[in-house]
């Protein structure tokens, strides 16, 4: 199986950004403050399509249906970042939100998560309009330490535009669908003119100010 896993992290293009899944001496082991009781995240068990998606990793992965007890761990919501540069070239993480704009270099998720054990195996798929993108997809074996604390993954476009739409991600732990978000990405340009708000001045401004188009030639012009 290991050897299996080592081939798919060639052939994908794995995406990993510090802290996912380095050693527990780095970010991936943060601690939590303890909850009060009644307070503790609970397990996913129903997220729609889950069983379905959960046997098409497994076969993909094991070669076998997935198992039936449940994933022990708690994954609280993925939350994502837009990185950007700031003046002097530094990547600077902004705020969590769920509308970037496509001049982003990274979008960061994170999450929190308690119970991880050591070995298991993580995947994380990310859908664009509906269509998964296999460059962004991640696969690694949960670090031996990590047991409660912050996570977090990068999504990045391969150094072009992130294409405007809608980013669905998946997170499975040992082929168990344990966390699920979205975020869309629109275009930096702005969201264009609202003409219906617009008065009759207003408009014929408007276009009088767009470039003159000649239109085609005549049949005279052509001979």
């Amino acid at each position: 199986m290991y050897q299996h896993m080592t081939h798919i992290k060639k052939t994908i293009g794995l995406v990993v950004l510090s802290s996912l899944f380095l050693s527990s001496a780095c970010a991936v082991s943060t601690p939590i403050p303890e909850e009060e009781p009644g307070t503790e995240t609970s397990i996913v068990t129903s997220l729609g399509d889950a069983d379905l998606k959960n046997t098409m990793v497994a076969l993909e992965y094991t070669g076998e249906p997935p198992g039936s007890e449940p994933v022990e761990a708690a994954i609280t919501d993925i939350e994502f970042n837009n990185v950007y540069e700031g003046e002097d070239g530094t990547p600077l993480i902004g705020e969590v939100g769920l509308t970037f704009t496509d001049d982003a270099s990274t979008i960061m998720a994170s999450f929190t998560y308690d119970g991880m054990k050591a070995d298991q195996l993580v995947v994380i798929k990310v859908y664009v309009n509906g269509v998964e993108a296999p460059s962004m997809r991640i696969l690694e074996e949960w670090p031996q330490g990590a047991v409660r604390g912050a996570a977090e993954f990068a999504i990045k476009s391969g150094g072009l535009k992130f294409d405007n739409g809608y980013y669905w991600v998946e997170l499975y732990v040992d082929s168990h669908l344990v966390q699920q978000n979205d975020f869309e990405m629109i275009s930096a340009g702005g969201q264009g003119i609202d003409l219906s708000s617009m008065g009759k001045e207003e408009l014929e401004q408007l276009l009088q100010s767009l470039p003159s188009y000649p239109g085609p030639e005549s049949d005279e012009e052509n001979y």
